[in-house]
């Protein structure tokens, strides 16, 4: 595909709550590169500082991070048009997570000290960074609270759910009954974001299946009604 400051607005619509004006992005795209990594490919590093702030183009990645017992562990997947970076560049600290394309994809790299300048010529980019990190926050609160206050069926619904937002948002924002949002992670990645065994996580899986939520195929997990996600987060049985 062919980057202008229209795609690129675009794939951002989503993932940003605050948009960039068409002239920040020109400015973007002109003073950035394109990077593109194959399934598997390292687009940052954990221990190094990053070299500049990523814009997800196309593609998935996954940010990926090995706690002091040396077990990896997936804390989020970053989808087109999500950035990622902002913390370790502009604190100039190494990244805690590492960037892993999970199968072939680009994403536009700017450069921090050239995303400072810009963010300097267009203070529109100020705002749309603070509300991302503002949006994320509370999804990271929210998250934080569900694995250590919820029923393991809620907290699981409750990453379906977000990714739902993440990846389908006018399926999201409909409240769909009849959604067909293939979550493209394994039962195991799923796991490892939630901090339970992966037999654990496939019992629960057949759960939010029997209550509609979700169906399951061929190793596939497609989210099919929001509300009942919604409603299985909220409940307070354990199980």
């Amino acid at each position: 595909m062919n980057w202008d400051e229209t795609t690129l607005l675009a794939v951002m619509r989503h993932a940003w709550p605050v948009p960039i004006a068409p002239k920040t992005a020109r400015l973007l795209l002109a003073r950035g590169q394109i990077l593109r990594r194959d399934a598997g490919g390292i687009v940052v590093r954990q221990g190094d500082v990053p070299q500049g702030i990523v814009i997800m183009l196309e593609g998935t990645a996954a940010a990926m991070g090995v706690n002091a017992a040396g077990r990896e562990f997936m804390l989020s997947v970053i989808c087109p048009g999500d950035g990622y970076g902002f913390v370790p560049c502009y604190s100039q600290t190494p990244d805690t997570t590492s960037l892993v394309a999970r199968e072939r994809m680009a994403a536009l790299v700017v450069p921090i000290g050239t995303w400072i300048q810009i963010s300097d010529e267009c203070t529109d980019l100020k705002d749309a960074v603070i509300a991302v990190m503002c949006r994320r926050m509370r999804w990271m609160t929210d998250s934080l609270e569900f694995r250590s206050m919820a029923p393991a069926i809620a907290a699981l619904a409750h990453r379906l759910y977000r990714y739902a937002q993440q990846v389908a948002p006018e399926v999201f924002a409909a409240n769909s009954t009849d959604a067909q949002i293939e979550a493209r992670l394994s039962q195991s990645a799923l796991a490892s974001m939630l901090s339970l065994s992966r037999q654990r996580t496939h019992q629960l899986l057949h759960k939010l299946e029997k209550d509609g939520a979700i169906s399951l195929a061929y190793g596939r997990i497609v989210i099919r009604d929001i509300p009942a996600l919604r409603r299985i987060m909220d409940t307070q049985d354990m199980d």
